[in-house]
């Protein structure tokens, strides 16, 4: 897996709950969308129910390069409420 701006801390192994790389996350019914915000414009990827996390991961790097946010992100989790699903950042 090839990722540009996104680099994924051990801290998000937690969230995965055992999964692996190529495996559908057990909440992934309640997800709908990713949701990136960079200067307080939103951007939205629409994401399947049967999305990997390396779908994910690809799709949230996706979402980096489009925003035109030009620094490298360390993902340390994520959140989901309401069906979208957010990063949470290292600081």
């Amino acid at each position: 897996m090839k990722l540009i701006q996104l680099r994924i801390d051990e801290a998000v192994l937690p969230f995965m709950n055992g999964d692996g790389l190529y495996d559908v996350p057990s909440f992934s019914q309640d997800m709908r969308y990713i949701e990136y915000t960079y200067k307080k414009k939103s951007s939205f990827r629409k994401i399947a129910p049967d999305y990997t996390w390396e779908d994910i991961f690809i799709s949230i790097d996706q979402l980096l390069i489009c925003s035109e946010d030009d620094v490298q992100r360390d993902l340390a989790g994520i959140s989901v409420s309401k069906g979208v699903m957010r990063p949470i950042w290292l600081k």
